[in-house]
């Protein structure tokens, strides 16, 4: 923002959107809401202004990138993935004991790319509750909680 503001509980957009560093400038980019107008921000920053070192740590390719939203649901949620190669993918509901409630992708492959998945949480049959939402890629494992509020 170009001037100093508190958080408003009514109107959030939440972090950046995107950052790009490209020929020692970092830009990172997010959006803002004012008087009803949604724009687009960006700095330019110098990444000799920033850096301490110029030893460089290793970047994997395998990161697992895995969200889901909304949370709390009620009817249905999205979970949302990478995947940076083609990848065999399992995706369980578990319930607080650790037992499966339902398999949504069973050991199947998929391409590079993002994906976005719907789970219709009432066709699970499942009381309102927290359980898990747990995406395996591959040999990599990631975890989400999901609250259930029917």
């Amino acid at each position: 923002s170009q001037s100093p503001f508190l958080p408003d509980k009514d109107i959030f957009f939440g972090d950046y959107t995107n950052i790009s560093a490209y020929n020692g400038i970092i830009r990172p980019i997010w959006t803002r809401l004012n008087n009803g107008q949604l724009s687009i921000w960006t700095d330019i920053t110098s990444l000799h202004d920033i850096l301490f070192s110029i030893e460089e740590a290793p970047v994997s390719d395998n990161i697992l990138s895995f969200e889901n939203y909304p949370n709390p649901a009620s009817d249905y949620t999205f979970v949302s993935y990478k995947l940076h190669e083609r990848s065999n993918i399992n995706l369980s509901v578990y319930n607080l004991q650790g037992n499966v409630v339902s398999k949504i992708i069973n050991n199947e492959s998929k391409a590079y790319g993002k994906y976005i998945e719907r789970i219709c949480l009432d066709k699970l049959n499942i009381p309102s509750g927290v359980y898990f939402l747990k995406l395996e890629v591959n040999d990599n494992v990631k975890t989400a909680r999901q609250i259930l509020i029917k």
